[in-house]
Parts: structure tokens; C-alpha cells; sequence
């Protein structure tokens, strides 16, 4: 018999994997758009937060390799970049405009989908697609 957990995990599989080259309303995109800028005004004015600033101090002296950008500054692995970054995106939770959600969604899953997408050359439009799959996942 299998678990409940492997079939679960199925099936969260299968649905990111169908939505590879998905048209998205232009509505849905819009609002990935206002959820990036809320992430980035939140992650940024953390910067002087004591939480923030201990993670990315820490991860620097990891002295990791990337492309990946951390606001605080320098470039990292895409990990500890989406460490670093979704860490000052927490340390206010004043993310997400989707008042329906119960979770501030948008600061790990930007973070990581930045962190990956410098890492790999994503374009916009494939970074907005990774968004809305993490955030719809989530």
C-alpha cells in the first residue's frame, strides 16, 4: 500500500510539471508582478534588521560561489542567496497583497526563484511562470 505522503507528492509533481509552458492570464501575471515589488520593498527595508544581517553575515563567510545576488550585497550560490534574501523578506511579514492567503508566500518563493533564475539565465517570463507555480504549490 502506498502512503499517503508518496501519493501527496505525486501528484504536487505532476502539477508543476504540467505547468511548463502554460499560458497565464495576464491578471494572474500582474499580481506575480505586485508580489515582487511588495518582496523587494519588504526585503529591502529589513536591511537593518538584526535577523537579516546575522544570516547574511554568516552565509558570507561561507564564501560561496554564484551569481546569485544578495540584497545586502555581493553574489552567492543561489541557496544562500535565497537564504540571505527570504530571511530579510520574513523579518517584517508585510509580503503578499493576496489578502486570502495565510502564509507570506512570496518571501521564500521569490527569493528562490531569483536566486535559481540568476543562477541559470532564466528569462522574465520564465522566472513570472516559476513564481506563479511556487506560490500556486505553496
Amino acid at each position: 500500500m502506498k502512503s499517503a505522503s508518496a501519493s501527496n507528492s505525486r501528484v504536487i509533481a505532476q502539477y508543476i510539471a504540467s505547468t511548463h509552458g502554460r499560458n497565464m492570464p495576464p491578471a494572474v501575471l500582474d499580481a506575480a508582478r505586485l508580489c515582487l515589488a511588495d518582496w523587494v520593498g519588504v526585503a529591502l527595508g529589513a536591511r537593518e534588521e538584526s535577523a537579516g544581517q546575522i544570516v547574511c553575515a554568516v552565509t558570507a563567510g561561507w564564501r560561496s560561489n554564484g551569481r546569485a545576488t544578495v540584497l545586502l550585497g555581493g553574489h552567492a550560490c543561489a541557496p544562500l542567496a535565497a537564504l540571505c534574501n527570504g530571511t530579510l523578506a520574513h523579518c517584517l511579514d508585510f509580503d503578499d497583497t493576496y489578502v486570502k492567503a495565510v502564509t507570506h508566500t512570496s518571501a521564500p518563493v521569490w527569493a528562490a526563484t531569483l536566486a535559481l533564475g540568476e543562477e541559470t539565465a532564466a528569462s522574465e517570463t520564465e522566472m513570472l511562470a516559476a513564481f506563479v507555480t511556487g506560490f500556486e504549490t505553496a
